[in-house]
């Protein structure tokens, strides 16, 4: 099931629905307590976390749907790369096909064409197959590894939309959580995104909860910031008050077109589509038709949406055009890098300490 249909069900005021949901999510929940129960009994023999020879830093968070993780990546290895270090990346892969890679690796590639970045649901192995394949990469990012407690990691970062922080409050499928949210307490810190999207009042109740109940973790926040527009149709890519039909293949579509209503561009319709979805000529063609219907000059999407549509766009001529709305994450990633360093020493000096009290003992 997709979000936006979640999200009608969610919003369907039928007793017998949202009573199938809460029974749904109580399953969910004894299935996530059983889950829980056995990681953590590897965790005490041992058997887990897998270390690597070089730090991690974890970027994962608890709610099902797009909360900006892929831009936080490329924001954090930038800033790893302008401190002369060599980052690599580690994905799942999630809805790639065979031999290929997603959405979001097409991204990044092209964004980070220097980063090496390898894609294995099995993210131990991943990290293994990342450093035979790049020995001299010194910093390992794993993208959406809360959940993968297999693998150590130094900083756990949980990322919060702050447009829908804890997911309705209840575990799917009747909100949006894949843990419970005390599972927070796990994290080394907290990185909120989309701040700019709700009141001053709602951002500050949110600052004043994370701090409240986990004071000792480190808070960021990242502010989106909008690069412009590409015209992947080879037309004019000016925008401003343009009538654009905005669609979109990503966890949370409605922030997006959000942010497209910011941009100054008119927006007369939009279609979400599944995350991760893979187009096909039959999506185009309907785009296109609904596009012209609804008096729009172009179509407009994500970033992500665009390197799938780009092989289709080059397959015959192209009615409407089609603008790829280019963002970034602005945020100090340095103060990331800079509480790696800190746990990296703060680890090293505890394993000296039992050496030196050892020695001092048989002495």
């Amino acid at each position: 099931m997709n979000l936006s249909r979640l999200e009608s069900l969610l919003d369907s005021r039928s007793r017998f629905v949202r009573g199938l949901l809460a029974a749904s999510s109580c399953v969910y929940c004894a299935g996530q307590w059983m889950d829980a129960r056995r990681t953590e009994a590897r965790l005490r023999r041992g058997v887990w976390p897998e270390r690597l020879p070089v730090p991690v830093i974890s970027l994962g968070n608890i709610v099902a749907g797009g909360v900006g993780k892929t831009p936080l990546v490329e924001a954090i290895a930038r800033a790893a790369i302008a401190r002369g270090r060599r980052p690599g990346i580690l994905s799942r892969g999630y809805r790639a096909k065979s031999g290929q890679r997603n959405d979001e690796a097409l991204l990044l590639e092209r964004r980070l064409d220097a980063v090496p970045h390898i894609q294995d649901p099995n993210r131990c192995r991943g990290g293994r197959a990342l450093l035979e394949r790049f020995p001299d990469v010194d910093l390992i990012l794993l993208d959406d590894g809360f959940q993968h407690r297999r693998l150590h990691r130094d900083v756990d970062l949980v990322v919060l939309d702050a447009t829908r922080p804890f997911g309705l409050g209840h575990l799917l499928p009747r909100g949006r959580l894949r843990e419970p949210w005390r599972a927070l307490d796990r994290a080394t810190g907290f990185v909120v995104t989309r701040r700019e999207d709700v009141s001053k009042h709602k951002g500050v109740i949110l600052d004043t909860l994370l701090r409240q109940h986990w004071s000792t973790k480190q808070l960021h926040f990242a502010r989106t910031v909008i690069e412009g527009v590409r015209d992947l149709s080879g037309g004019d890519a000016k925008v401003p008050g343009r009538r654009v039909f905005a669609f979109a293949g990503v966890g949370n579509p409605h922030a997006f077109y959000g942010t497209v209503r910011r941009f100054d561009l008119d927006v007369v319709g939009s279609r979400s589509f599944p995350d991760h979805h893979r187009y096909r000529r039959r999506d185009w063609s309907e785009l296109t038709e609904v596009a012209r219907r609804s008096g729009a000059s172009a179509l407009i999407c994500t970033e992500k949406d665009g390197v799938k549509l780009e092989p289709l766009l080059r397959g015959g001529p192209i009615e409407v055009p089609l603008l790829q709305l280019r963002m970034r994450f602005e945020l100090d990633a340095g103060a990331i890098l800079d509480d790696l360093d800190v746990r990296r020493e703060r680890e090293s000096a505890r394993h000296r300490a039992p050496s030196g009290h050892n020695s001092r003992r048989d002495a």
